[in-house]
């Protein structure tokens, strides 16, 4: 009920004003200038255009304002639940146009519908009793709202929509992105007043460095946490190094090194920071290919060893192909979530959340994307 409130309030206002004399009196004055403009001497300039042409406009405009409220009603209708949580994923809001930047004003668009929806947003707390099977503090229909990079411009642009509705966001940072890309990063400082306040929670994403490697010599590049790295030849005496991949102890080393000092530089930086959950830099762990076969089961195991919460990729995005991947919508080891990019309109963030809750399959929730 509270939802709607705001919205009957106005209504309510707009009608009791059109009802009061004032408002008669402004339209009869409207009526009576109107009329002596059309009879005066440069009527001719201002008389409307013919039928046929000035009709098609406001038609155009009255299908597009039926279409709208059409929409906003199916949001307020949204079904209840309590017993799933979709994860929403986000990286840019209106920085630079990419498959991954949604602008601001359609982030503001989707926070309006699931306000009006009656969605209730998961601190990162929150959802790790969910995923650890504690439903009992779930509010009514449920939502966790999550940022990858560390973007700054989605930390200035996001953060005042959010606190306008009363939502929480989780971001992912990248502690050596922190240092070394700035003004594309957030600052230490913006991650403290994340960390401090009530409408962000701060978590890493990974430690340090790009998110592909090279794994051949011929340059070609792959996810970090997905394969072992090509070391290039080092020249020397006697032939030197042949170029080579790395060995799977080699790998293990780099991988825990890196979210190690992730997890350090948080704690370093942000008092009483404790590491709840984490994002798999480019959502790959082996799945969508490797080189070596031992270091999906060895990546997934260790982050779940040292986080409560490990989250990947869209699970639209999974293949018969990819024997390693793990299937569903979610499983304690890996919450998969929904990537929202430019082309999500309304239309189509409805139809995944619906089809989440609902529990369709996958290949029915497919169709919800724009073709």
């Amino acid at each position: 009920m509270l939802r709607n409130r705001g919205v009957r309030s106005l209504d309510t206002a707009w009608i009791r004003g059109l009802a009061g004399g004032g408002v008669l009196a402004c339209v009869a004055a409207i009526v009576l200038v109107g009329w002596l403009h059309s009879t005066g001497p440069g009527a001719a300039r201002h008389r409307p255009r013919p039928a046929a042409t000035a009709g098609r406009a406001p038609g155009r405009a009255a299908g597009q304002a039926s279409g709208q409220a059409a929409m906003w009603r199916e949001w307020r209708s949204f079904p209840g639940y309590h017993d799933v949580v979709p994860v929403i994923m986000y990286h840019s809001i209106g920085g630079r146009p990419s498959y991954l930047t949604t602008s601001r004003a359609q982030f503001a668009e989707q926070m309006r519908a699931l306000k009006l929806g009656g969605f209730h947003t998961l601190t990162i707390r929150q959802y790790a009793a969910y995923v650890h099977g504690d439903l009992r503090g779930l509010p009514e229909r449920p939502t966790l709202i999550t940022f990858d990079d560390g973007r700054q411009d989605a930390y200035l642009a996001a953060s005042g929509i959010l606190r306008s509705y009363g939502f929480h966001a989780t971001e992912f940072a990248v502690p050596g992105w922190v240092v070394h890309n700035p003004g594309f990063s957030v600052s230490w400082a913006e991650l403290e007043q994340m960390h401090r306040g009530t409408t962000w929670d701060a978590e890493s994403h990974f430690g340090y460095g790009p998110e592909k490697v090279p794994v051949s010599n011929t340059g070609a590049t792959e996810a970090r946490f997905a394969y072992l790295r090509y070391l290039p030849a080092v020249p020397g005496r006697h032939r030197g190094h042949p170029g080579h991949l790395e060995t799977f102890a080699q790998f293990q080393k780099a991988f825990t090194g890196n979210e190690l000092y992730g997890i350090q530089q948080f704690r370093a930086h942000l008092p009483g920071f404790q590491p709840l959950a984490t994002a798999i830099p480019g959502s790959n762990y082996g799945q969508d290919g490797t080189n070596d076969r031992r270091i999906p089961r060895y990546v997934l195991s260790w982050l779940d060893r040292h986080f409560s919460v490990v989250f990947g990729g869209d699970y639209l995005n999974q293949g018969k192909s990819r024997l390693l991947q793990i299937p569903g919508r979610f499983s304690p080891r890996l919450s998969y979530r929904m990537s929202m990019g430019p082309k999500d309109t309304l239309q189509a963030f409805h139809c995944r959340l619906s089809g989440f809750v609902r529990h369709v399959p996958i290949s029915a929730e497919r169709r919800c994307l724009p073709r």
